[in-house]
């Protein structure tokens, strides 16, 4: 599949999610599988994936000598505790869901949706089992993915912009774009040079976007429609602002 946007990924993300929580539990584990594939196998959420093991690895090591296919009481008790909170709720959930995906263990219908009475002894048929799955990993996980999506810094240079990262930037160029004008500086072509930036900040991490922005903006002053100067006080402008967005 082609690289996808973030408003693109959101939505197919989406819809693989709903997919899963209603579909037949003899089918879950191979919808699953295909979530698990795409989400790793696309750009940005690979990179939320990884930032959840890393914002929560205080968990994950946890869960580190715990067998989760195979959780003695104590462990179930002791982890269970931990979880204060609906993120860390999700964080568990996803490491849960990604050990059993990189598992070469042999797949079956109750693959997944077992976990739901491995750890909350769900007990009755295997549709309870798929309901306790879906309440305690499967839709955690998938609100606190969208949490990254929607809300999360830029922390890194390999993170990606959240919509509302997004959203501030956005502000930001416009601003920008205003100053410009107001100081007779009004060229199509540097507005095109900010329309395209604002586009690619849906693509592009943190570290390739400013990258991308410097060359274009040095572009403009070897065009010699704007001054080094003038080049260098907005690529700073910019720098400064993205690397302190607000959490």
């Amino acid at each position: 599949m082609r690289r996808l946007n973030t408003d693109e990924l959101l939505g197919k993300f989406r819809d693989y999610a709903s997919d899963i929580e209603y579909c037949d539990f003899k089918d879950s584990s191979t919808k699953i599988d295909h979530f698990l594939y795409f989400l790793w196998d696309q750009a940005i959420s690979k990179r939320i994936l990884e930032r959840i093991y890393e914002d929560f690895n205080s968990l994950k090591t946890i869960l580190k000598d715990c067998e989760i296919q195979r959780p003695n009481h104590e462990s179930t008790i002791l982890i269970k505790q931990e979880l204060v909170n609906r993120e860390l709720q999700g964080a568990f959930g996803f490491f849960c869901i990604d050990d059993l995906y990189k598992s070469t263990g042999r797949r079956h219908d109750i693959y997944y949706i077992n976990l739901g009475d491995l750890w909350y002894r769900a007990g009755g048929d295997y549709y309870t089992y798929q309901e306790k799955f879906n309440t305690h990993f499967f839709k955690p996980f998938t609100e606190l993915f969208e949490w990254y999506m929607y809300e999360s810094q830029t922390k890194k240079n390999a993170d990606y912009f959240s919509m509302e990262s997004q959203n501030l930037v956005l502000e930001e160029l416009a601003e920008i774009k205003s100053m410009l004008v107001q100081n007779g500086i009004g060229q199509n072509i540097i507005f095109e040079e900010i329309e395209e930036q604002a586009e690619l900040i849906k693509f592009l991490d943190k570290k390739n976007w400013l990258q991308h922005l410097e060359g274009k903006v040095f572009g403009l002053v070897s065009g010699k429609i704007l001054e080094s100067e003038q080049a260098e006080k907005l690529i700073n402008q910019l720098q400064e602002f993205v690397n302190n967005i607000p959490k």
